[in-house]
């Protein structure tokens, strides 16, 4: 059966295909697991041809499941942003704070 795109979900058909070219994108780079689920989702993608026509073989349903199972996979191949790390802390001052903090030497009288 062929549902026809409508305004509310062609902009979930759309992300649905930016996640299948990000994925894409890394997939040459993926062990032999990652591509058996590749090639087990691939099937459902909607074509070129599909979307141009305006019409694919998905229910609105189905585009949601596909969607979530995508973004699983997508999640587990490409890494997440690494958030900012802070600059480390520690313990010790540093050597110029050091040296405003210490004493000058005292000579001892023989």
């Amino acid at each position: 059966m062929r549902y026809k795109l409508t305004d509310e979900t062609l902009p979930r058909v759309n992300e649905l295909c930016q996640l299948i070219a990000t994925t894409r994108g890394v997939l040459g780079g993926l062990g032999t697991e990652a591509h058996r689920e590749w090639d087990r989702l691939r099937p459902r993608f909607p074509s070129n041809e599909d979307l141009y026509q305006g019409f694919i073989s998905l229910s609105e349903l189905e585009v949601e499941e596909l969607h979530t199972n995508l973004r699983r996979f997508c999640d587990t191949v490409v890494p997440a942003p690494i958030a900012p790390r802070t600059r480390p802390t520690c313990s010790r001052p540093s050597s110029s704070r050091l040296a405003t903090t210490e004493r000058p030497l005292q000579s001892v009288a023989a």
